[in-house]
């Protein structure tokens, strides 16, 4: 398999060299800034085509973004995956807003429909899985299953077994291995 999409994920993500603080509070001297990926009309649209490959047997009713680099990424696979297959989508924020609605989950006019719905959710990139492990909480709090997360670049195989402990399925199209 020719591997373009690898190539630009190199070329325009990663960042090596410099030391980096990861959002799990961990320090590593190379980053994956998949938001550049994702919004490279190239790069964002093999990405898309990638993650509906790899959701395509699989039964949800709602595709979820967790900010913020969920957010483009859901929205991209909801429009590659469309005619063929109708992906509505939810945002969860990591706290309720605070004007406006004050909801927590976006993209449905009344969570109380949320209630036994269910939920995969799409990640950039992935350390420990705990921004995931907050989003499915929310989720649940909101009545849905959430079963399974695929993710662009797995960075530690350790969140696999930690969404495993909380019945979620963790795959990816990369490990940070394919790339350092």
């Amino acid at each position: 398999m020719s591997d373009r999409l690898h190539e630009l994920i190199s070329q325009l993500s990663l960042r090596q060299g410099e030391r980096f603080v990861l959002s799990s509070g961990r320090e590593s001297t190379h980053y994956f800034d998949m938001k550049v990926s994702v919004m490279h009309a190239e790069c964002g649209h093999l990405i898309a085509q990638r993650l509906v490959d790899a959701i395509h047997s699989q039964a949800f009713d709602y595709l979820v973004g967790i900010p913020i680099g969920g957010l483009p990424l859901a929205a991209r696979v909801m429009e590659a995956a469309w005619p063929e297959r109708d992906l509505p989508g939810l945002v969860v924020r990591d706290k309720p807003k605070q004007h406006g609605t004050g909801n927590q989950i976006e993209g449905v006019r009344d969570a109380a429909t949320l209630a036994g719905k269910s939920a995969l959710i799409v990640e950039d990139v992935t350390t420990t899985g705990g921004s995931i492990l907050k989003g499915i909480d929310t989720l649940r709090a909101a009545g849905m299953s959430v079963s399974s997360v695929v993710t662009v670049v797995l960075r530690e195989k350790s969140a696999i077994d930690r969404l495993a402990e909380a019945g979620v399925d963790l795959t990816y199209l990369y490990h940070e291995s394919d790339f350092v």
